[in-house]
């Protein structure tokens, strides 16, 4: 009788093989899927996590090169060129400005407090003690209105839209307003536009909090408040009115669908670091949504993002020195 061998099972060189050719495939298909991301509502989501997906195909790449696999690591290293290209904003040396700014410094707080954060007191505190000149909250209820009435005492103009469904908006200031505006209807949320009687000149200031792209529909009403804050940007422009728009924008400056703000307003957080604004801490999670943006005519001076302080979100605060005109 003839005893018949059982097949070999696959190598370990054979099964790492077929195990990086997939996953060099998953890596350029999801590199394609970037790409595509202004033509569908889910793929601009993805756009948001470049930098856990750079992580990952740095790890990748490296156990690529290791096997000696170097078509792989060709494409590999393409795909990585693609998520850090986006992402050396935060991490090439930052450019001073060198303008010839004023002295006087203008310190702006943007916070989205989260709807039922317990830690009220917590976050009163840490408002008082950084001093700011304007705060611009979101996710205010009438809780948070009255847990932050202590405020009044050094911030004396207010504007209070709070709501129960984590859009309400607080805005805090030292120094007067010569005008608001609020609109909703339009938008799905509020969008607060304020003209602040600033120490040596009038700004507008926008604080705003657009829907989560969560959906088709709550993605392009987004994308509406965003495109808002843009034609905002561009009047303030041609009128030669300084501007910071300040919120949580659902939205971080990877996606197509921040463009046109990069073309009008400055970052404040530029060659700053990466500044993970929610989930901030979680290494797949933490991205940077909350900003504080501006016309030129502002020189932003320093940028941090602050404790999380019971929410999902981390306070960013920046100061700025007013450009004067010529």
């Amino acid at each position: 009788m003839t005893c018949q061998q059982k097949p070999s099972s696959p190598s370990v060189k054979a099964l790492l093989k077929t195990s990086l050719h997939c996953l060099t495939i998953g890596a350029l298909l999801l590199t394609l899927l970037l790409l595509l991301a202004r033509y569908h509502w889910f793929l601009e989501r993805l756009t948001h996590f470049r930098l856990p997906f750079a992580g990952g195909l740095l790890i990748l790449l490296a156990v690529v090169l290791v096997a000696r696999f170097w078509k792989n690591s060709l494409a590999l290293s393409l795909c990585l060129l693609l998520q850090v290209i986006p992402l050396s904003f935060h991490y090439l040396p930052f450019t001073p400005d060198t303008r010839s700014a004023s002295d006087t410094v203008l310190k702006v707080i943007t916070f989205n407090v989260l709807t039922h954060n317990p830690q009220k007191q917590e976050v009163l505190a840490y408002l008082i003690e950084e001093d700011a000149d304007v705060i611009c909250l979101q996710e205010t209820n009438r809780e948070w209105v009255t847990a932050l009435q202590p405020l009044r005492n050094e911030y004396p103009h207010f504007i209070s839209h709070p709501r129960s469904d984590n859009f309400g908006l607080l805005l805090f200031s030292k120094y007067p307003f010569t005008s608001t505006y609020l609109e909703s209807k339009k938008l799905g949320t509020p969008h607060l536009i304020a003209e602040v009687q600033w120490q040596e000149a009038a700004f507008t200031l926008i604080n705003a909090h657009p829907l989560p792209p969560i959906s088709a529909d709550a993605a392009r009403t987004r994308n509406a408040t965003l495109d808002r804050i843009h034609r905002d940007s561009l009047d303030a422009i041609k009128t030669g009115t300084p501007l910071i728009a300040a919120g949580d924008f659902n939205c971080t400056r990877y996606s197509p669908a921040f463009a046109s703000l990069k073309k009008t307003l400055h970052d404040s957080s530029r060659g700053r670091g990466y500044p993970a604004t929610w989930q901030r801490g979680n290494l797949l999670l933490g991205i940077p949504i909350d900003h504080l943006l501006h016309t030129s005519d502002f020189v932003a001076t320093s940028y941090t993002v602050g404790p999380k302080l019971g929410s999902d979100h981390s306070p960013v605060v920046a100061t700025f020195h007013f450009l004067p005109k010529p």
